[in-house]
């Protein structure tokens, strides 16, 4: 007696199937085209955070620039560091900006008049300071939040000569240098920017 049929080994005309060989094509493509799609995702993120840390570094330092510029055009003068400060910091102007301000044109120093420009004393978390702008009624603002990671300031005369110490008292313009870095250890360097501003009513 004979049996007739197709044996199990085969394929039966018109099933669907894979052969090993398809199977390992095919998984080749995918892992292939998921690199590709990964290393666009991962490129893509590394180009937005670049973007956001210096955007936002940037925006903090020309509300900081804009600020600071607008006192020292209106300042008579740059305030002598105090003996106490001079003491406990020789370079104490350097780290904090005093200047005074005549906003009644009396040519008297009175109480709201006197501007100090400084960074907090403590950082954030990551490693930033807030920038203050102090006021000598007591009053203070933070001008710019934790993105601003240094500030310093030097002084010249007509000269064009630099001052120190007590000397910063006789400056006629006022050099700010300061440092951001949005997200400090990543993306992009800590960036610099540098302006100097003349007192157009100095005394």
């Amino acid at each position: 007696m004979t049996t007739s049929g197709t044996p199990p080994t085969s394929r039966r005309a018109g099933q669907a199937g894979l052969t090993l060989v398809e199977l390992m094509v095919t998984t080749l493509l995918l892992g292939i085209i998921g690199t590709i799609v990964i290393s666009t995702f991962l490129t893509g993120s590394r180009t937005l955070g670049r973007v956001d840390d210096d955007v936002r570094g940037q925006g903090d330092q020309r509300i900081v620039s804009e600020r600071i510029l607008r006192d020292l055009r209106e300042a008579r003068g740059v305030e002598t560091p105090t003996a106490a400060d001079l003491t406990a910091d020789p370079d104490v102007a350097k780290r904090k900006l005093t200047i005074w301000i005549d906003y009644n044109a009396n040519y008297k120093r009175e109480t709201g008049e006197v501007v100090t420009w400084l960074l907090s004393t403590t950082t954030s978390a990551d490693g930033h300071y807030n920038v203050v702008r102090a006021v000598n009624d007591g009053t203070s603002q933070v001008v710019a939040r934790a993105l601003v990671s240094g500030i310093a300031f030097a002084y010249r005369n007509d000269k064009n000569a630099t001052l120190t110490g007590a000397a910063v008292s006789t400056a006629s313009v006022v050099v700010v240098t300061m440092e951001y870095d949005a997200i400090i250890g990543a993306f992009l360097q800590k960036k610099y920017t540098t302006f100097d501003a003349r007192m157009r009513n100095v005394v």
